[in-house]
This record gives C-alpha cells, structure tokens and sequence, in this order.
C-alpha cells in the first residue's frame, strides 16, 4: 500500500513538472496571448528568431554545471563543519552569480546585461541615477527639501520611494569620480554587449568614464546582493532542516525567473535584505537574542529608507513572530536530528496562551522599535528631514497612480497569481504548492510559519488591489518565500535516500524511497523553464531600447 502511495505521488510530481515546463515553453515560445492584461500593461515578448536555439545551448551547459555543484554539495554538507560550509555557501554565491550572468546575457541582442545601461540611465525606467546626478548634487539640501518634492505628488519612481536610493548612487557616484583605478577596472569588467550598449548610449548623451562605471557598478552590485540573497535564506530553512535539504532549497533561489528578467532594477536588491531582516527577526526569538531584533530593527530602517516594498515584510515578520510564539517548539535541526525521531518530537509541541505570547514579544518588538526609530530620529536631527512624512507622501502618491494610469480590478486578480507563479518558476510553483499540501496537514509545526506568513501576505496584496501591473517585478522581494516554504517537501524526499540518512545518522525507516531523486527533476526542470522565459520575454519598456517586436 505505502509503495503504491510512492508511485502514484512519483507519477503526479513527475507529471506536474513536466506540464509545468511544457507550459512555459508553450506560453513564451509559442502562444500569442497577451502577457498581461490588453491596452493596461503587458510583457513583450522577444521576436523569435532561427538563432534562438544556440542561445539556450550555452545556458544549458552552465545550468547543467549548476545542478552537478549542487549535488556535489548536497553529498559533502551531511559531513562537514561550520567551515566548510561557509566555503559552500560563497561557492552557491558565485554559482548563482555566474548563472544570472548567462542567463541575462542569453537573451537577445539588446537584450542582453546590454539592459542594464539603458535601464539604470533613463528615467523612464529607473531615474535614481538622474536624479543622484542631476539634483542630488548637494545631498545635504536635497535631503532637507525631500519632503515638499514629495509633496508635488509625483506618483511614478521618484515620487513614490524614499531618498534611499538616491543616495546610494550618489555615493556610487562620488566614489567613481575619486578612483579613477576602479573606474578602469569596473571598464574592464564589462561584457562586449554592455559595453557596445553604453557606446551607444553615448552617442545620444554625454557619459563621462566616471559616470559609465557608476551605471555598471550599481547592476553589478544588485547580481551580487541578488546572488548573495542564499545566505540568509540558507540560515532560516536552517531553523528546520538538516544542511543537505537546506542546501538544496536555497539553491532554486538563482533560478527563479523574475531575477534574471529584472536584473539590474533595484527590486531584485530587495529579497536580500528581506530575508536578511527575517533571519534576524527569527533568530532572534528564537534565541532570545535582543541584539539580533535590534539588527532587524535597523535592517528594516535601511529597507525603508528605499522602498515601501519592506511594509508587507514588516507584516511577514509579525505574522511569523506570532507563530514562533504561540507555538513555541523551534529548534534549530542537526543533521544528527534528521532521522524524524528527535526532530518530530520538537516540532509538534503545544501552543501557548496568548497572554504567554505577548510577554514573550514585548522585549524583542521593543527592540525592533528602538533599531527602526533610532536611525530615523538620528537622520531627522542631522538632515532636517521627516522620513515619517516622507513615507506618508510616497503612500500618498503610489495611490494617486492608479487615478492616472486605470486598471480594472477584476482582471487583475485573475492575472496576477498565473503571473507571480510564472514569475517565481511554474515548477517551483510546483513544489510550493505540494509543500502546503503538506504543511497543513501538520500543524502546528515550525515549517508552517513561512507558509502562513507568505499566504497571508500574498493574499492581503492580491485583494487589495495595490499592485495592478508589474507583479511579476513588484512581488521579487517576497520571492524568496516560495524557496523557504518549498524546503518542507525537499526535507522529505532527502530523508527517503537511504545514503543520507547512513551519512547523517539517521534511518530510512517509513520514508518513501524513490522520492528522493525527485528534487534533482525539479530544479532541472526550473533551470530548463527559466532559460525558455529569460530568452523570450522582456523585463523592460525602456526609451531608447529597440523594440522588442
């Protein structure tokens, strides 16, 4: 009975995956419905051409790489230390760079890290750059006269985001303009296509050498905190999991398609400091730490201080503190634990009483509070500018959007969950599903947590209306969620190799043996999903850029 039950979910998963690449394939490659709703916002599609099929050759070599430095971590980290696994994790980091890398310069021509000039120049598309260069001059007087430019009501990029990203390319900027040896080797870093791009755009406007290296020392930066987004998200599946599933889980993180297609907007900066505000946050209860909660206080500040995006992950953060607290058996898993023996006992504890659950949040929110106030007051006081104010315009003003650019609602709540499941990989979306299939019927347990939280949140901003377009780029900085939540289903195929559990210590006992060689399917087939969608579909309507046709 148990082995038919493995064949018959084997036939299912295998299934599930399969249609799910069949539907990318056909949905980019193929099919001529519109890619989001008609005469409101839509992705273009890349004019297919007879050079397609080479483009995907070089981008399967490399995921087939991937896939073999995954397995070959997945083998060692049942076995090795702190140390080794750290050496690990900066190889996942420069393996994950590496693909996003080909993956962007996979596309086609103009298309290509090609982008990332045009995007980051032109304030059609971006306009951090502009503004740090052109009005942003003297900081001091644009931080003290930041909040009436809000108030002008500007509801495009400027208008509703806090200074944080201007002043970070400002900075960029007046570090280029003082290193000329950085602004020669950051020339020297660049692809043939960026460079043939920023020659281009060149010749429509005046682009100093320190101005080129600030444009592409910020995308490099985004890829990199994009890539480096594994390393906190690694520590929180490793508040449940054993390292070789955690491993595994964080390694879809790379491929999710959003990433590639939005590399280098700021948006793809986000997850990181996302998860590295949960992974304080979590740890910290957890662990009783308050310096930790005073990290995530201060870590949402900067958050903040760029987006109104980290809002819902201050609602992501409440949902899982309430979780961890009213069901309070969360222990960190050892590899040792990972047998189902010890590990299933500490993760079904009861639940506490709410009054139970207040007392132990007061401390660390107060914390939270003193690391996101303090920084606030200390820039008010020093800049003479209310961020606090400036928050309530860039509210104000996302609103005032919609009163500009219509978009019926309706259409929108149907479009928006197939576009966030394109978005993160239809076979991820796979896995994410299957795992809360899972999930609930466990509860209470510690891998719930991710799964509430993200459902949550990802339903609160569904109905609400507030991202009628662009869901695919705007909804990046919750991305992350889908890997963390899938950890759950990738625990439980690893725990069905009966090699892993000889090196782990544990035993086979009822696991389902057959299961285990699924997870390897799975990212093959993300991997094979989001080089058909990265090759197809633009991230971008840019001024300047040729059309995509």
């Amino acid at each position: 009975m148990a082995q038919s039950l493995v064949i018959m979910q084997r036939r299912i998963l295998l299934t599930l995956l399969l249609l799910a690449v069949v539907l990318v394939a056909w949905g980019a490659g193929f099919a001529s419905f519109p890619l989001g709703v008609e005469g409101e916002w839509t992705w273009e599609r890349v004019a297919l051409t007879e050079s397609w099929g080479f483009a995907l050759a070089p981008l399967w070599i490399v995921g087939a790489v991937y896939v073999g430095f995954i397995w070959g971590g997945h083998r060692s980290l049942g076995r090795c230390g702190a140390i080794a696994t750290a050496f690990w994790m900066a190889g996942l980091v420069v393996a994950g760079f590496a693909w996003l890398w080909v993956a962007q310069e996979a596309a086609p021509e103009n298309f290509q890290l090609s982008k990332a000039p045009w995007v980051l120049y032109y304030r059609g598309s971006s306009g951090y750059f502009s503004e740090a260069r052109d009005e942003a001059q003297d900081l001091p007087r644009y931080l003290r006269n930041y909040e009436a430019k809000m108030a002008q009501g500007d509801v495009l990029h400027i208008g509703t985001h806090p200074p944080g990203l201007v002043v970070v390319l400002r900075g960029l900027l007046a570090v280029c303009e003082r290193s000329p040896q950085l602004v020669d080797w950051l020339a020297a870093t660049e692809p043939a296509s960026a460079r043939l791009a920023f020659d281009e755009l060149q010749q429509h406007s005046p682009l100093p050498k320190s101005h080129r290296a600030t444009l592409w020392l910020a995308a490099l930066l985004v890829q990199l905190a994009a890539a480096l987004t594994v390393v906190p998200l690694f520590g929180l599946l490793r508040m449940t999991y054993p390292r070789p599933a955690s491993w595994q889980a964080a390694a879809f993180w790379p491929t999710v398609p959003a990433v590639s297609l939005f590399l280098p907007k700021s948006d793809c900066l986000f997850p990181c400091m996302a998860m590295t505000i949960l992974w304080f946050w979590v740890t910290g209860i957890s662990n009783r730490s308050l310096w930790r909660c005073l990290a995530a206080g201060i870590w949402f500040w900067l958050g903040l201080s760029l987006s109104l995006a980290f809002l819902p992950v201050a609602f992501v953060c409440g949902v899982v503190a309430v979780w961890l607290a009213k069901f309070p058996s969360v222990e960190p898993m050892s590899d040792r634990q990972a047998d189902g023996g010890e590990s299933e006992r500490s993760l079904a504890g009861s639940s506490r009483a709410w009054s139970v659950v207040f007392r132990r949040l007061c401390a660390p929110v107060l914390w939270v509070v003193i690391g996101f106030v303090g920084p606030t007051v200390i820039v008010w006081t020093c800049c003479d500018i209310n961020l606090f104010q400036v928050w309530r315009w860039n509210f104000h003003n996302h609103a005032g959007f919609y009163q500009q650019f219509s978009r019926t609602y309706w259409k929108w709540l149907l479009v928006n969950p197939v576009e966030l499941s394109v978005a993160v990989g239809l076979p991820l979306a796979v896995l994410t599903g299957w795992s809360v299939l899972t999930t609930v019927r466990r509860l209470p347990r510690a891998q719930a947590a991710p799964a509430a939280a993200w459902l949550l949140t990802m339903g609160i901003l569904w109905l609400s209306g507030k991202n009628m377009g662009e869901a695919a780029r705007l909804w990046v900085f919750l991305m992350p969620f889908p890997v963390w939540i899938s950890g759950s289903v990738l625990y439980d195929w690893d725990m069905s190799n009966p090699e892993h559990c000889v090196l782990t210590g544990g035993r086979v006992g009822d696991r389902r043996p057959g299961l285990s060689n699924l997870v390897w399917v799975a990212l093959a087939a993300q991997l094979l999903g989001t080089s058909l969608l990265v090759t197809r579909v633009v991230g971008f309507h840019v001024p300047g850029l040729p059309s995509a046709g």
